[in-house]
C-alpha cells in the first residue's frame, strides 16, 4: 500500500489525484482495469466514488490522473482517497490523504469578473472555476 499526502485545500478548489500503477518490483506497469477511487471523510463515510482515467498510455506507462472538485458534498476535516487497482491479477491499494480547511466557497474561485451599471444598483457577474455564473449586487472595494 502506498500512502501520499497532497496538502490542504478549501472548498471550491480542485484536488489532484495521480495514480502510478506498478508491479511488485516497482516497475511502472499497465493496470488490468481502470483504477476505482472512493473518497472518505474523517468519520469514515464515503463522500464520492469515481474511476481514475488513464493520462497518456502511449507516452507514460501506468499513469492515471483525475481531479476532485470540492463542492458542497465535502466538509472541513481530513479526507482519504482509497484507490483500488489490479496489476497482473494482484490487487493493490493506494491511499491519498488531504485536508479541507475553513474558507473558500463550494461554487469555486472567481476566474472572470464583469461589472455593469444598472439604474437602481450596480452588479458584478463572476464566473467560477466550478462552472457557475454568480450575480452579485452593489460591489464595494474595502
Amino acid at each position: 500500500m502506498i500512502q501520499n499526502w497532497v496538502g490542504r485545500f478549501r472548498l471550491g478548489e480542485w484536488v489532484p489525484i495521480i495514480v502510478r500503477t506498478s508491479n511488485d518490483s516497482l516497475t511502472p506497469t499497465k493496470a488490468d482495469a481502470t483504477p476505482v477511487a472512493v473518497v472518505y471523510d474523517s468519520s469514515g463515510s464515503p463522500v464520492v466514488n469515481f474511476k481514475v482515467p488513464i493520462a497518456d498510455q502511449s507516452y507514460v506507462t501506468g499513469l492515471f490522473k483525475e481531479r476532485i472538485f470540492l463542492d458542497s458534498n465535502f466538509s472541513t476535516g481530513y479526507h482519504s482517497v482509497i484507490i483500488h487497482f489490479a496489476v497482473g491479477s494482484v490487487q493493490k491499494v493506494q491511499v491519498i490523504e488531504f485536508e479541507i480547511v475553513a474558507g473558500g466557497d463550494s461554487d469555486g474561485s472567481g476566474i472572470s469578473l464583469y461589472h455593469f451599471r444598472y439604474p437602481s444598483r450596480d452588479y458584478v457577474l463572476v464566473q467560477t472555476d466550478g462552472g457557475w455564473l454568480r450575480k452579485l449586487r452593489n460591489p464595494r472595494i474595502s
